[in-house]
């Protein structure tokens, strides 16, 4: 039986840009079993497996074009990506699922604002306040109560 995916990309090498690896962080720890949870630098095609197999994939990443400490939760569109690359978006990397595995997972995108992202491997506390308030809006989708 497929389980719900959530995935928390960044990089925790600069700060608050580890948001997303954070968030998912306590959701394993929270969660435990009834999901899986994937840390990763960045999406890459290598995903489209995982995320194929998947019921339910949420994306947890940070963002600098929002407000920090503002959460955000948005519907993945499916798109295909123009050229190959290295590196997706959700929306890519959902829209590359359909085309090798067949209809893709329903998925989310939920970010979270940040201004920081110096070279440090810790976050400043407004990210991590953040980082627990992503959690528990995971959780709200996961009960399907969002």
């Amino acid at each position: 039986m497929s389980r719900p995916l959530i995935i928390g990309f960044g990089n925790p090498l600069r700060e608050d840009d580890a948001l997303g690896w954070r968030a998912a962080e306590l959701l394993e720890r929270r969660e435990g079993s009834s999901i899986d949870v994937l840390k990763c630098h960045q999406l890459t095609p290598e995903l489209v497996d995982l995320v194929g197999r998947a019921s339910l994939v949420i994306f947890l990443d940070a963002s600098i074009s929002q407000e920090p400490g503002a959460i955000s939760t948005r519907l993945v569109e499916k798109s295909v990506p123009a050229a190959w690359s290295h590196q997706l978006s959700p929306d890519q990397l959902i829209g590359f699922s359909e085309q090798v595995s067949g209809p893709a997972p329903r998925a989310y995108v939920i970010t979270g604002g940040i201004d920081r992202m110096t070279w440090s491997e810790s976050m400043s506390g407004a990210a991590e306040t953040c980082a627990l308030q992503i959690a528990a809006s995971v959780e709200r989708l996961l009960r399907g109560s969002f």
